[in-house]
């Protein structure tokens, strides 16, 4: 059952933040609760029509979970990453839940795209680099993200590749807020040690999961039909994908979907392996 049930609407928001939003449209209602494109209304801060997300974690979510995402978000300002706008609490449907606003990005979620076929080599390039740089300034405060994948990838119109939502990262220097034995993150994506429910992640899942989204964005689908048991011993080679691809770029992405996370690459060597190939 998700968290809103039945799903939250645009004028409930309207009646708990009254003044505060305009042209409030629903986006998404997730494990979380609601995301909804917002503009800023006569009451906030921000410019009146300024575009915004807005999103509502359900009253039953985990206090701590939320306010890591939330104190993440803004003290971590990298430019391919959503940047926090506000936050706050408000009360839905009698209950007391958490807001949390960042800046909207006008463009479209990498999934969309890649329902119109295979990108190229180039502009898969500058999606790795620019996501790389969001996963290594993330693992120098030992972050996790730890749900890489087309849905959470929105691209502008410029081209340039934003990373969002950290409602599930782990954080590796805290307490873990998952159960012994189970794991968050979404099937197809999930790197060796993450669909073992190992704990002690570091950056080289998120880098696992990227090198799946490359191989993705080299097909135009997922390489392996999201079959997670396919991936347990790493990603399938590159080389074959596609067409007179360039020999680094494939060394570079096999190392990513190494099944040995001490074989993968740093993210910051993932930038650096990408950079030749972006035009």
């Amino acid at each position: 059952m998700p968290p809103f049930d039945p799903p939250l609407l645009p004028d409930e928001v309207d009646h708990a933040l009254p003044g505060r939003y305009r042209a409030i449209q629903v986006l998404k209602s997730g494990g979380q609760g609601a995301v909804f494109r917002v503009e800023a209304g006569v009451d906030h801060p921000e410019p009146p029509g300024t575009p915004l997300a807005l999103k509502i974690y359900a009253a039953d979510q985990l206090e701590e979970r939320t306010d890591r995402e939330i104190d993440t978000l803004s003290h971590l300002h990298v430019d391919t990453l959503v940047e926090f706008v506000g936050t706050g609490r408000v009360t839905v449907r009698g209950l007391p839940c958490v807001w949390l606003e960042t800046t909207f990005i006008e463009g479209e979620p990498l999934s969309s795209i890649l329902q119109r076929g295979p990108l190229p080599v180039p502009q898969i390039a500058r999606i790795a680099s620019d996501i790389g740089v969001v996963l290594d300034r993330l693992w120098e405060r030992r972050i996790v993200h730890r749900d890489v994948k087309p849905d959470n990838i929105m691209l502008r119109a410029d081209g340039r590749a934003i990373l969002i939502d950290l409602g599930i990262a782990r954080y590796v220097e805290m307490d873990s807020l998952t159960t012994a034995g189970k794991t968050w993150g979404t099937v197809g994506y999930f790197s060796p040690e993450q669909f073992r429910a190992v704990r002690a992640l570091t950056c080289k899942s998120d880098v696992f999961a990227l090198g799946v989204v490359v191989q993705e964005c080299l097909l135009g689908r997922h390489p392996t039909a999201r079959r997670q048991p396919q991936l347990v011993g790493g990603g399938p080679a590159t080389a074959p994908l596609a067409p007179s691809l360039p020999a680094d770029f494939c060394a570079l992405v096999d190392r990513m979907v190494h099944r040995d996370p001490v074989r993968r690459p740093a993210p910051s060597e993932v930038v650096a392996g990408m950079r030749p190939f972006v035009l």
